[in-house]
């Protein structure tokens, strides 16, 4: 009898460990997926897989364009006819189809802050408390139209009022005019890979400055 309780007892304890040992694997791999758009967004950079976009976003909202200015300056308020400041790079940077959004003419990158601030920043690659995200998906309910979803901040949209003011991304419900954009087609422009853009410096050159700063910060 002793001997069959400490078969049971060594089973048991085998059997825990082989629990435990499963549960670590698990939490392992969703770390590494959590992490996995970042570390994507840079190899997709050093091998040259990305493309390149150059286009106008009108929101349905304000019915004008998405403009990039600076760090704080980001508004749906452009009018007339496509110019630098109503232009924007957009660049595939992954299989999964997520974009970087640049200004053609102030080189600011639409961002989002984890408290849901629409911004301008300088530099695309995400710091690594992950407080701040400069990749998106574009999402479309339809053929029409489509939504710009932070990759990190999934329940985030980036949106704005009618008069073209900003709204705090956690507060933008899916499916509304508020988030929802459609691209100029008389302002789209394509070029593969990390070539030059019509009118702009090389992509190339921005993405090295920016792997440059993500490794002295």
């Amino acid at each position: 009898m002793e001997r069959t309780g400490l078969t049971h007892i060594r089973a048991a304890y085998v059997l825990l460990h082989i629990v435990l040992w499963s549960i670590c694997i698990q939490s392992s791999r969703q770390t590494n997926l959590s992490h996995g758009d970042s570390t994507m967004l840079v190899d997709s950079y050093q091998t040259g897989t990305s493309s390149s976009e150059v286009t106008c976003l009108q929101n349905r909202a304000s019915s004008k364009f998405l403009r990039i200015r600076g760090r704080k300056e980001v508004d749906a308020m452009g009018e007339g006819e496509p110019s630098p400041e109503n232009r924007l790079i957009l660049r595939t940077i992954n299989e999964q189809g997520a974009v970087t959004i640049k200004g053609e003419q102030s080189r600011y990158y639409l961002c989002v802050t984890r408290k849901g601030e629409v911004v301008g920043r300088r530099h695309w690659v995400p710091n690594r408390s992950n407080n701040i995200i400069c990749q998106f998906r574009m999402n479309q309910p339809n053929h029409l139209v489509f939504d710009l979803e932070p990759v990190q901040f999934t329940a985030m949209k980036v949106g704005f009022k009618r008069d073209g003011t900003k709204r705090n991304a956690r507060n933008v419900a899916p499916y509304k005019r508020t988030g929802q954009f459609k691209k100029l087609l008389s302002c789209t422009t394509y070029a593969a890979n990390t070539g030059s853009l019509s009118g702009t410096r090389s992509e190339h050159d921005d993405t090295s400055l920016d792997l440059k700063n993500n490794r002295r910060s």
